[in-house]
């Protein structure tokens, strides 16, 4: 879910990953090639491996990394240097490259990621696994998520906010 935000900050003791995919589904929110190329997609999502924060700033996956004790004062500094930008110039901004995504065929591939995901829950493989138990409040915090239970829970979210924290694609 932590990947459908529009800026992620992340702390630098941070991970991200989907283990899931290694039986139990697949990611429906669908970014991860939109974000880190197709070969990097892959390479993690055919495998399951973690990413540790810093890798993923340096692959794309994330935007940036930060000390863990300086998370939240750098991203509500990022946070006000975009609300110094009129509304009506960040929605176009952000319309422009949600829709640029879209052509891409996000919503295609949400979609496909959505109906791949419920059918491998239901294989004899995806009914008898079960999942790594989420790890919220493990203090490994990105800014809009924590990572731990964003990316290994088995629980789903809401879509839409376009938020600095939280959903928006």
């Amino acid at each position: 879910m932590v990947l459908c935000a529009d800026i992620i900050i992340a702390a630098e003791g941070a991970s991200f990953g989907y283990p899931p995919s290694r039986v139990w589904g697949t990611p429906t929110t669908a970014m991860w090639v939109y974000r880190m190329g197709l070969e990097r997609a892959k390479r993690y999502l055919l495998t399951g491996d973690e990413i540790p924060a810093p890798d993923a700033a340096r692959i794309g996956l994330v935007l940036e990394t930060v000390a863990d004790d300086r998370l939240q004062e750098h991203a509500l500094a990022f946070a006000r240097r975009m609300a110094q930008v009129p509304t009506s110039q960040l929605v176009m901004l952000k319309l422009l490259c949600n829709q640029t995504a879209e052509n891409m065929g996000l919503s295609s591939s949400r979609t496909l990621s959505s109906l791949f995901d419920g059918i491998a829950r239901h294989t004899q493989e995806g009914s008898t696994s079960s999942p790594a138990p989420a790890r919220a409040g493990s203090g490994r915090r990105s800014a809009s998520a924590t990572t731990r239970s964003a990316t290994t829970g088995r629980g789903r979210g809401r879509r839409g906010g376009g938020k600095l924290q939280g959903g928006g694609t």
